[in-house]
């Protein structure tokens, strides 16, 4: 069973191009491809004819973690325990995790961030920011200004 450090290099080894993202740096804008391992070029068509170019330059050092998996902003809460087991934030307890207790961590982490959306969403100050933000004025008997 992996627990403790050889879990850790089990993920690392096996997850880390999935987690840490190489970090985006800027692009060329010039319609001229350009061929470079941390280039991704992309080319825009209209009807089979190339009509731009598009070249994205990702970092070749520096890496993060920003919504891998599917881009939503829930996917950073998910995996936080995971993110902060990587980077030792817990040494005290790293022999306390296996893989078992650390998918664990990573689903309550999601459902309290999902808790405490929907909590928020429910509260009146959303419901009044919410009102405010499109413009609607309601009176003191409830009826729209």
């Amino acid at each position: 069973e992996l627990k403790g450090l050889r879990l850790r290099t089990w993920i690392v080894n096996n997850y880390w191009d999935s987690i840490y993202r190489p970090t985006y740096v800027g692009s060329f804008g010039d319609n001229k491809i350009v061929s470079h391992k941390r280039v991704r070029t992309v080319r825009l068509t209209s009807k089979g004819r190339r009509v731009d170019c598009y070249n994205s330059y990702y970092s070749g050092i520096n890496r993060e973690a920003s919504c891998p998996f599917t881009g939503v902003c829930w996917d950073n809460s998910m995996i936080q325990p995971l993110i902060d087991f990587i980077d030792y934030k817990d040494s005290k307890n790293m022999d306390y995790y296996d893989i078992d207790s650390l998918i664990s961590d990573c689903f309550d982490s999601l459902r309290r961030s999902l808790k405490s959306q929907t909590d928020y969403y429910s509260s009146d100050e959303f419901i009044s920011e919410e009102l405010e933000n499109m413009g609607e004025v309601f009176n003191e008997e409830g009826g729209l200004e």
